[in-house]
């Protein structure tokens, strides 16, 4: 069967689909499977996440039995119908969190490649329990993950489908705290170099040439853990994708390094223009600025002068008006003042006929004052006369002739 050939599910990126990703994916998923196909070598598999199923068909292929689970049902018939199901492989829907269907103590490998990490951390913990709990005492867990500083960190990717992602410290910590023994493998992508001839077989090919240890930091961490001693029998490997692909790689290489080139030059020669332009805009911005003050400074003078103006224009209002106001008492003033003056020759006249009638005044007061002294003069007389005539009355008639006598004397 060729792997990745007559798929009918939609590939949405949660998981990964044969024939249906880049090359690079198809890679690093691919040489997982075939890398511990000679650990699970006569042992009863559980492949937990088993996604399309083409890893526990590989896993098949060498093992006693594989049991693939996978949360999505649709998933799960479709490696049903794509793989088939036997004594040896069968497929089973479930989630990792919960292996409620698998035995305890019942599994010699749990594999679980690129799962752990699409779970939060309750889940991964219960999802370890159950590892630990399904495995018999002897079993070995077969696990990978993204390494976080290189998958995320590094190129500041975010996998929308990935929850909670591991650094390889915190993925070592987690797998010890069900297990005392975890050895780690790292997966990355190198450029090799291939002398080959037709009727070269791949069991033939060997590594010519032994320099330093080269230990690049992996974008992928897979850990092979137990409780027992962990199998000797190593799991590295060197994958060769069936496709050739380097040579027209490189080719593309070689072209987009030329095209790099080129977009480097142009990038100088825009960078010259970008610098001469940000000179002009500099300066643009600098006299926009300065225009801008002296349009603020003209917008402020010509309120002043609007302002200026309206003060003038009412200032002359308020002269008019207070012109005319002056005009009106000054028609005011020359009515009092004629006023005045017919009111002073009034008063003249009437000083003159004061003096005047205070000369008759005087004149009769004094006429009156001797009149008065008159009267009072007569009175006397008068007052002696009664005198006389009392005194007369009571003389007789030789004393009146007597006092007549003397009277006529005087």
């Amino acid at each position: 069967m060729v792997i990745g050939m007559g798929n009918n599910i939609e590939n949405t990126g949660e998981r990964f689909i044969p024939e249906s990703n880049d090359d690079e994916l198809e890679i690093e998923h691919l040489q997982r499977y075939y890398s511990i196909q000679g650990l699970v070598k006569d042992k009863t598999v559980l492949d937990a996440a088993c996604g399309e199923g083409y890893g526990s068909y590989l896993l098949s292929l060498y093992a006693n039995k594989v049991t693939g689970i996978d949360i999505d049902e649709k998933t799960v018939k479709h490696a049903r119908d794509k793989y088939g199901e036997s004594e040896k492989l069968n497929y089973v829907c479930g989630s990792v969190a919960d292996l409620c269907m698998v035995k305890s103590h019942s599994i010699d490998v749990v594999v679980s490649f690129e799962t752990i990490e699409h779970i939060d951390e309750s889940s991964q913990r219960a999802f370890l329990a159950d590892i630990y709990r399904v495995l018999k005492e002897d079993g070995i867990l077969i696990m990978s993950t993204p390494n976080k500083a290189e998958y995320t960190d590094k190129y500041n990717f975010q996998n929308k489908w990935h929850i909670r992602e591991f650094y390889t410290e915190e993925f070592v910590k987690f797998l010890n705290s069900k297990f005392s023994k975890v050895r780690l493998y790292q997966q990355y992508l190198e450029v090799a170099s291939f002398l080959d001839c037709e009727e070269l077989v791949d069991d033939r090919i060997q590594y010519c040439v032994k320099r330093e240890k080269y230990s690049p930091t992996g974008k992928y961490v897979i850990a092979v853990a137990g409780n027992r001693d962990l199998p000797v029998e190593s799991i590295s490997s060197v994958f060769m994708h069936h496709k050739a692909t380097y040579l027209p790689t490189l080719d593309e290489l070689n072209y987009c390094r030329h095209e790099a080139i080129v977009c480097r030059e142009k990038i100088k020669n825009l960078d010259a223009c970008l610098n001469e332009n940000k000179l002009q805009r500099e300066e643009l911005d600098r006299r926009a600025e300065e225009l801008e003050k002296r349009m603020a400074l003209i917008n402020h003078l010509q309120e002043k002068i609007s302002i200026l103006e309206n003060g003038g224009k009412q200032q002359c209002e308020e002269l008019d008006r207070r012109e005319e106001e002056l005009g009106n008492r000054l028609v005011m003033i020359n009515h009092l003042q004629e006023k005045v003056s017919i009111l002073e020759n009034e008063e003249k006249l009437q000083s003159e006929e004061l003096v005047r009638r205070a000369r008759e005044l005087e004149h009769r007061m004094d006429k009156i004052n001797e009149l008065h002294t008159r009267k009072m003069e007569v009175e006397a007389e008068l007052e002696k006369t009664r005198g006389e005539l009392q005194h007369i009355k009571s003389l007789k008639l030789g004393d009146m002739i007597k006092w007549m006598w003397n009277r006529g004397k005087c």
